[in-house]
Formats: C-alpha cells, sequence, structure tokens
C-alpha cells in the first residue's frame, strides 16, 4: 500500500483554474508540511469534519472531491495497513459520484484512476482504474492540453500495450518534451509481418501478451497475403487470449468477425468452429443477444460433429466460462478423454486409463497439452465442490508431465495439500497451460 500513497500525492500538487481550488491545494498542501503526528491528525479531522458537514449540508461535486482528497492524501498516508482499503474505497465512491454529477472534473477522473490502480488486486479495482485513464486520453485526443498529468498517458500505455502508439502518440501532442514519454515510444519496436506468425506462437510459448505489436504485424500479414486464412485465424486467438483475462465487447466482436474471415478462407478447417462457436456462445450470453447465443451452440454443436478431439473442449470452455451447463461441460471433458484413449471413463471418479496419450499427443506447438488439459479438468471440477474428481485431475496432470519441466508444475500439488477445495494459487490463463513452456 505504500506506492498507494507515493502514486496519489502528485495530485495535491496540480494548479487549478478557479482561485477557490488554488485555495484548497494549499490547506492541503498545509496539512502534509505539520511534522507532528498529532498536530497533523487534528487538523485532518478538522478538515474532514467541516467537509462532512458541507456534505449533509448542501452535496456537491467539488466537496466530494475534497473530500476523497482529504481521505486520499492526508488519511490514507497516515493510516493502518487494514484501514487504507477502506478509506480508499471510501473515496472511490466519493470521486464517482462527484464524476456522475460533472463528468468534465479532469482532476476527479485522474485521483480515480490513481486510487483504482494502486488498491492491492484482490479490490479488483484495475479495469474500473484502466477505464479512466482510457477516458482521460479520449479527452486529450479531442482537447490537447485538457490533461495536465503525463502520469495518465504513461500509465495506459504500459497497461494497455495493443494500443500504445495511439496513447503515446496523444500524450506526446500534450506533453512533446517529456522524456519518459520519449523514451517509451522509442523503445516501442516495429511490427514486421514477415515474422508475424512465428512471433506470436514465440508469445504464446512465453506466456507473454504483446497485444498491440502482434496484432499490428498479422494485421499487415493480412493485408499483404488476403488469402492466408492463418492471418485473421491467429488474429482472432489474439482477441480470444485477451479476452481471457479482460471483458470487452468491442475486442468479441472483431474476434468473431476474424474467425468469420478465417473460415470462409478455409472452410475445410473445422478447428476454426471450436474458437468461433464458444466466443459467440460467450458473447452471446454475456450480452443477453439469444441469436447469437443459439448460433454458438450450433456452431459449436457442429465443430463437435466434425472434429471431436479438438472442438469438445472448446464447448466445455464456453460452457464453464459463462456459469451455464455445467453438467454438460463436465460430460464434454470426459468425452473428450474417451474419443481419445478410446475407452469408456467412470464418471463417478477422474482417473484416465491410459495417460500417454490423453487427452492429446504432447507436441511442437502445445508440449504440455497432456497436463494442461488434465489441470484445467480439475479446476472445473473444484468450482463445481467436485473434490475427488479435482483431486484425481490434478494428481493425473502430475503424472502426465513426463519431463518435469511444466511451467505449472506446482499449482496441482497447491490445490491437493489444500484438498481439492478453496481458490489457491490463480491459474494462469488456458491456452498457458498447454502451450507455455519453461523458462528454465
Amino acid at each position: 500500500m505504500k506506492r498507494m500513497a507515493i502514486g496519489i500525492l502528485v495530485l495535491a500538487c496540480a494548479g487549478y483554474a478557479d482561485e477557490e481550488r488554488e485555495e484548497w491545494r494549499k490547506t492541503l498542501a498545509e496539512i502534509r508540511a505539520i511534522a507532528d503526528e498529532a498536530a497533523a491528525a487534528k487538523r485532518i479531522a478538522e478538515v474532514e469534519a467541516a467537509l462532512r458537514a458541507d456534505l449533509a449540508r448542501k452535496p456537491s461535486a467539488e466537496t466530494r472531491q475534497r473530500l476523497a482528497e482529504i481521505l486520499i492524501l492526508c488519511r490514507v498516508p497516515r493510516a493502518q495497513m487494514m484501514e487504507k482499503g477502506s478509506l480508499s474505497v471510501e473515496a472511490i465512491g466519493l470521486l464517482e459520484k462527484a464524476l456522475e454529477e460533472e463528468p468534465s472534473r479532469v482532476e476527479a477522473r485522474y485521483a480515480l484512476a490513481r486510487t483504482c490502480l494502486a488498491l492491492p488486486a484482490f479490490f479488483g479495482r484495475e479495469e474500473e482504474g484502466l477505464k479512466a485513464l482510457e477516458q482521460l486520453v479520449a479527452q486529450a485526443e479531442k482537447e490537447p492540453g485538457s490533461v495536465p498529468y503525463p502520469e495518465a498517458f504513461l500509465l495506459l500505455a504500459k497497461r494497455r500495450p495493443d494500443d500504445l502508439e495511439r496513447i503515446l502518440a496523444i500524450g506526446l501532442r500534450s506533453f512533446p518534451d517529456d522524456p519518459r514519454m520519449k523514451k517509451l515510444a522509442e523503445a516501442a519496436p516495429p511490427a514486421d509481418w514477415h515474422t508475424a506468425k512465428e512471433d506470436f506462437r514465440a508469445a504464446l510459448e512465453r506466456g507473454e501478451l504483446d497485444y498491440g505489436k502482434l496484432d499490428k504485424a498479422l494485421a499487415a500479414g493480412q493485408e499483404e497475403n488476403p488469402k492466408d486464412a492463418e492471418y485473421p485465424l491467429l488474429r482472432g486467438l489474439l482477441r480470444l487470449w485477451w479476452l481471457e483475462t479482460n471483458t470487452s465487447g468491442d475486442v468479441a466482436a472483431e474476434g468473431i468477425a476474424l474467425f468469420r474471415k478465417a473460415m470462409e478462407l478455409d472452410p475445410d478447417d473445422n478447428r476454426i468452429h471450436g474458437w468461433l462457436g464458444p466466443l459467440l456462445f460467450v458473447t452471446g450470453v454475456s450480452a443477453g443477444l439469444d441469436d447469437m447465443r443459439e448460433e454458438g451452440e450450433a456452431v459449436m454443436a457442429k465443430g463437435v460433429e466434425l472434429n471431436p478431439e479438438q472442438n469438445l473442449f472448446g464447448r466445455a470452455f464456453a460452457y464453464r466460462r459463462t456459469g451455464l451447463k455445467l453438467e454438460e461441460a463436465e460430460e464434454d471433458v470426459y468425452a473428450t478423454l474417451e474419443v481419445r484413449l478410446k475407452e469408456k471413463m467412470d464418471r463417478t471418479r477422474f482417473v484416465p486409463g491410459e495417460l500417454k496419450g490423453a487427452p492429446y499427443a504432447d507436441g511442437p506447438k502445445a508440449p504440455f497439452t497432456r497436463a494442461g488439459f488434465l489441470f484445467w479438468a480439475g479446476e472445473g471440477f473444484r468450482e463445481r465442490g467436485e473434490t475427488r474428481k479435482a483431486l484425481d485431475a490434478y494428481e493425473r496432470s502430475l503424472e502426465a508431465d513426463g519431463t518435469g519441466k511444466w511451467p505449472f508444475r506446482a499449482l496441482a500439488p497447491e490445490r491437493v495439500k489444500g484438498g481439492g477445495a478453496g481458490e489457491g494459487t490463480k491459474a494462469p490463463v488456458s491456452c498457458h497451460l498447454c502451450h507455455m513452456r519453461s523458462r528454465e
């Protein structure tokens, strides 16, 4: 939480156009300059009490913002660890309300962004903070110079590599001499479509998503080779990769369009059903679009019919991701193994008889398919409270890792030690379980 105090203190140094805000800035600076802790605490309490009284008597966006600033700038740095989070969350609520009343308050939006991003991940506020930064960048794009915080552009550029060039271009229009922004812009390597396919697979194996650079190179390759289905296919997969950790309707829509294009160019590649169908289904459920959900179900069914070994997993993934048809998802997991092993499995346990080929043979493109799939199956059983099956799957994933170099090998014993229940360490993005190579 220390970075919260450091990261947000810059707010007190910002200048304000009107006289009242300038006076308020001086008040904050004076409070922060009080060396005696008892005197500082007394002064903070007085100002906070006065602001709360003003807010109760005559609510306004300005008063809400001031109270939030007192909490963030003066109370959070002095608070005990357990109190820092609650004070920050209260400040976030005040800032959100102030922005509902007056959306044009740039300093409030910046304070909201920094406070959200400073909170630990378990508060789940990062996306909210990034959204606030995106709104500031969008405003600066329309009105250069209207956002007086270079950190807004730097923070967003580092967290949104898919949009890095645009963010830095807008930031440099407002801060043409900022050395940090110049350095970041110069460090971004140019995208090369000639190596785009290889770069995509290398990124998958590293477990790193350089979304912007990869998509730019693949898009250039698609333009140069409009009949090559692999370019739109990989761009669609890139969006699936992104969507596992970031919800975005725009990205989902782009992925659907790209998979449709890939299918149009290569209708014989029935693996595409296993990616397009789940994306349609999950997006349809999320957006409340029944037609899209039904189409996704139909595409998944067709994919299973054409290529069950590949596409049963995709359907199970879609069902699990939405929380719908969890029994069907479990059945698809068993069916995947049965297709590969050519033997019937006992549904009361999860003990594949022949691990050497389950559920797919490991290969150069997916070196840990067996271990990754079995661990992923265990996660599904754990989420449903089926502890015995989860433990079976976790133990089998370790047996399936013949090399002992599976990057996520430590996760399975952790789950087993915990009895197969509870949250435990968060599992990585699904594709990393099978495709990511050891970093040794």
